[in-house]
């Protein structure tokens, strides 16, 4: 799900927040066409929170030590195993959904382009309208996906897991993986059964905090 600039959000460890902005971190990121949210809780406005927009926040539960505390918790052996097996289904998965992945960050970024052109300053209708004739000449969508594509192919011929969490938006993805059949649950129960972990105030709750702010920047 996307959200705009003004929605309000619940976050396990935060409770509601509102999306400030939507902003690249580093001039690598804005190359790289990686937005994030920057999100304050309503409670504390001084705390920023930084959210990658493009992949779904889902993907955090498939995050290595996240499994991990999880199948301890569950006294679920061979977790090296498992691991393995969700990194090769997560993978699959990117493969079997290359062209419908590559097509969906080929339009982002023709988006940001146009967003680009048609936001530059301008004083008069004339110079707004000058501003927009170029926009069929730079905005190249084959290009575009070539690009992506060939991005996205990388990430599986070096089975980059982590890179590929980070990449891939579809909800499909963490049931794919049969993570939560493993532990005997449907995946809507495996995503509350980690958020009852993060709200249980022990050291779970706090190993679990320290990964996700490993993930996800937050600023103080």
């Amino acid at each position: 799900m996307k959200y705009e600039i003004g929605d309000l959000v619940s976050k396990p460890v935060t409770g509601i927040c509102k999306i400030d902005n939507i902003l690249y971190l580093n001039p690598q990121d804005e190359k790289n066409n990686k937005l994030y949210y920057l999100m304050k809780p309503v409670e504390d406005e001084k705390e920023k929170i930084y959210v990658p927009l493009v992949a779904e926040i889902e993907n955090l539960f498939l995050i290595p030590k996240v499994i991990e505390l999880v199948a301890k918790k569950q006294n679920i052996e061979n977790v090296d195993d498992l691991l393995e097996q969700t990194k090769a289904k997560t993978i699959e998965f990117l493969q079997e959904h290359l062209e419908e992945q590559s097509l969906l960050f080929a339009k982002k970024r023709c988006q940001n382009t146009i967003n680009n052109i048609c936001n530059q300053p301008t004083s008069t209708i004339e110079e707004y309208k000058a501003s927009l004739d170029g926009v069929v000449d730079i905005v190249n969508p084959q290009e575009e996906y070539n690009k992506v594509r060939e991005e996205l192919q990388k990430i599986i011929d070096d089975k980059d897991y982590l890179a590929a969490l980070k990449v891939i938006n579809n909800k499909g993805l963490l049931p794919s993986t049969n993570l939560p059949n493993v532990f005997g649950w449907k995946k809507q129960y495996y995503i509350e059964y980690v958020i009852r972990l993060l709200e249980s105030k022990d050291s779970a709750s706090e190993e679990l905090c320290d990964i996700f702010r490993e993930y996800v920047p937050v600023e103080i």
